[in-house]
């Protein structure tokens, strides 16, 4: 079964960042954790079909027609739910 959802994950590039900052080991094993989950979020399939949009003048609307579908196992979303709760009782022994 395949559900759409929309999954952002603008904090992986700025933990990325920050690891070339730290030794500390409980650092570089979040890091491990978070490149782990990271690696979880690329098996997300994602299509995006553009369509021109519509714009009524009189309006001043603009009607946006594309398309974006993820698509994402609930198998996936399970295991995603927990790696985060894994992370999450890591950080906060």
């Amino acid at each position: 079964m395949q559900i759409e959802l929309t999954i952002l994950i603008p904090v992986y590039n700025e933990f990325h960042l920050l690891e070339k900052l730290s030794n500390s080991d409980d650092y570089l094993d979040l890091s491990n954790e978070v490149e782990e989950l990271y690696l979880l979020y690329d098996e997300i399939e994602y299509s995006y079909e553009y369509v021109a949009p519509v714009t009524n003048e009189k309006q001043k609307t603009t009607t946006i027609r594309s398309k974006t579908t993820i698509k994402v196992s609930d198998k996936l979303i399970n295991t995603i739910m927990d790696k985060l709760t894994s992370i999450r009782n890591e950080i906060t022994e």
